[in-house]
């Protein structure tokens, strides 16, 4: 039997090596990233004072589509490429994959795509991680404790939700085997990379809800209606972007020439609709949605830019948009079922995401994290019953294939 002593030797081994990677891994990787989010904050301000740079979109989606294919990076990107790694699929993500996908998701969003920012900042977390630590002695679960760290990082990095992005890295890849001692350097890793954005000044969002409704039958109607509909929306979400993809690539046969088409439809978008508002990032709607008076449909017109931007191949991520989607959503059904629109815009934010990711246990922290505590019970029912109505598919390939069978 071991001795107290041999004991704490372990876990003072343990705590103080985790401690140790996790430092230098945030140092770099918290850098890194704080230089790609701020490229792409700097480039909303470009677009808006230069609007005439969304003309550019076609011919930066080509691009960039070229660039991806011609360094084999393909559907395997970002947070799926680290969720292979983990199952010791594929644990090869080339150094030279940085600068592509980081340029060509920076210059994607100056030019208007809509698209998200966590996917990259996730691959450029992971793609560090690997070539950092091809030295260090680690077996290969601890490999994979890494690369589980570097999704958490990346997750907390783009969104300042360290917690969140712990648990959405454990959950993320839940059907491979995950010892507990895989927190702490996840954590750790999320923790400190989210410190050190922030030493860099990168904005981030948090909100204060006024009011909490009170559980009666009324509003457990209300939630029981705007779960149902965060389920299928989260569920077209993914599907239609899915099946762009898949058409674009049946009819034009070309990835380059399907950006090339996306981003022709997104300035036409544009064109039509007289409003630059769902280009880029759109901030400024989720701001809305939870403290102000959006429009009852930009949800839908948001989606319909995401979709097609994502869908014809822009890189970037697909769960920013989420954010944008899922509050002016909430926002516009608390107006339709007579709830606080305010607090149904942070449901709808939490619930679509959970619904579109397979992770309602990372979104009901981070529904904790975005909006504090006091609605904690309610976003745990939110998530969990948004991903239930979803059907449990998922944006993430590579984690559709492990969905958990519900019947």
């Amino acid at each position: 039997m071991m001795n107290n002593n041999s004991h704490y030797k372990i876990i003072i081994k343990y705590l103080v090596k985790w401690t140790i990677i996790s430092i230098i891994l945030a140092s770099v990787i918290g850098t890194v990233i704080s230089i790609y989010l701020f490229l792409i904050n700097y480039g909303e301000g470009v677009r808006q004072r230069n609007p005439w740079i969304i003309l550019g979109l076609p011919i930066v989606g080509a691009l960039a589509a070229k660039a991806y294919y011609s360094y084999g990076l393909s559907e395997t990107i970002g947070n799926n490429l680290l969720i292979l790694a983990t199952q010791g699929k594929d644990e090869h993500i080339p150094l030279k994959s940085l600068p592509i996908s980081m340029l060509g998701t920076i210059a994607s969003h100056w030019c208007g795509a809509s698209i998200g920012r966590e996917d990259i900042a996730t691959h450029l977390a992971g793609t560090l991680t690997l070539n950092l630590s091809k030295s260090w002695p680690l077996n290969d679960q601890e490999k994979r404790w890494l690369m589980m760290a570097a999704i958490g990082s990346g997750f907390a990095a783009t969104f300042g939700t360290p917690i969140a992005g712990t648990v959405f890295a454990m959950e993320v890849v839940r059907r491979c085997h995950i010892h507990i001692e895989a927190m702490f350097p996840i954590f750790m890793t999320s923790f400190l990379v989210t410190s050190v954005t922030s030493l860099f000044h990168i904005p981030r969002t948090y909100y204060h809800l006024e009011h909490v409704p009170e559980w009666t039958v009324q509003f457990v109607i209300v939630l029981l209606i705007a779960c149902f509909i965060f389920g299928q929306v989260g569920h077209i979400y993914q599907w239609a972007i899915k099946k762009i993809n898949k058409q674009g690539l049946a009819l034009l046969h070309s990835p380059v020439r399907l950006a090339f088409v996306g981003g022709i439809i997104v300035i036409l978008f544009v064109i039509m609709g007289h409003t630059m508002t769902f280009l880029g990032l759109s901030a400024n709607l989720q701001k809305e949605a939870i403290t102000g008076q959006p429009h009852l449909l930009d949800f839908l017109w948001k989606g319909i830019y995401t979709v097609f931007s994502v869908g014809t191949g822009f890189r970037g991520g697909t769960m920013t948009p989420i954010f944008d989607i899922g509050s002016t959503l909430g926002y516009s059904l608390g107006i339709l079922l007579n709830s606080d629109p305010h607090f149904m815009a942070a449901l709808g934010l939490i619930g679509i995401f959970s619904a579109a990711t397979n992770t309602p246990l990372a979104c009901f922290v981070l529904g904790i994290e975005l909006f504090g505590g006091d609605g904690a019970i309610i976003f745990f029912f939110v998530s969990l019953l948004s991903y239930i109505m979803s059907g449990a598919y998922s944006l993430f390939s590579s984690q559709s294939s492990q969905s958990i069978d519900m019947l």
